[in-house]
């Protein structure tokens, strides 16, 4: 067999492929409801080992809500991906900080037209970030969560209330990653498996 000319073969090499469009089988309806609070450490009653005597600490809770809607049969979505912004204000500096983090969370339920999903920070972040003994919901100046996933036209995005537009675009905001827990690294793990779906870790 021949080869083919070099000018020939550059000019298919050239042309483009074209991709295949991403089929759009799942719809958020409207923008993310966010809800944050304090959270104690859970207590669970075990059998076996001897209790210890601890002051229970308190995490930061940040659940999304959300409006969705499948085509599929099954009611299930493959996966969804929240990207969690949470800005802190160290009380020392006045410093504004902000963890942000993505979380991958698979199997989502979608049988009633709605899906939670959850993220933490952990008592140690807290009070490390805001330089404070005993941090509360009233030091969190500001929260967003950016959503996507297959099969979904465009990431939708939630905010606190009053907070400023597009605040976590900011390019002036000092960020830290690693600190914005899925449910299964933290001590809420084995609870409300039926409300918020598992992540991928």
């Amino acid at each position: 067999m021949k080869a083919l000319p070099f000018a020939f073969a550059a000019a298919l090499d050239a042309v483009a492929v074209p991709t295949q469009a991403q089929t759009v089988e799942h719809q958020i309806r409207r923008e993310p409801k966010l809800a944050y609070t304090m959270q104690q450490t859970p207590t669970f009653n075990v059998s076996g080992p001897k209790d210890k005597r601890v002051t229970p600490l308190e995490w930061l809770e940040v659940e999304v809500e959300i409006d969705v809607e499948t085509v599929r049969k099954s009611g299930f979505l493959d996966e969804l991906t929240g990207t969690f912004y949470i800005a802190l204000k160290d009380v020392e500096t006045n410093k504004t900080i902000v963890l942000e983090d993505k979380i991958t969370f698979i199997d989502i339920n979608a049988r009633d037209k709605k899906a939670w999903l959850v993220a933490y920070v952990s008592p140690a972040t807290l009070a490390k970030t805001l330089n404070k003994e005993k941090p509360s919901v009233n030091d969190i100046f500001a929260v967003a969560v950016s959503v996507s996933g297959p099969g979904i036209k465009e990431e939708v995005t939630g905010t606190s209330p009053g907070s400023p537009k597009d605040w976590w675009k900011s390019a002036a905001l000092t960020r830290k990653n690693g600190f914005v827990l899925p449910k299964s690294k933290t001590v809420f793990a084995p609870l409300w498996g039926d409300r918020h779906p598992m992540t991928k870790d």
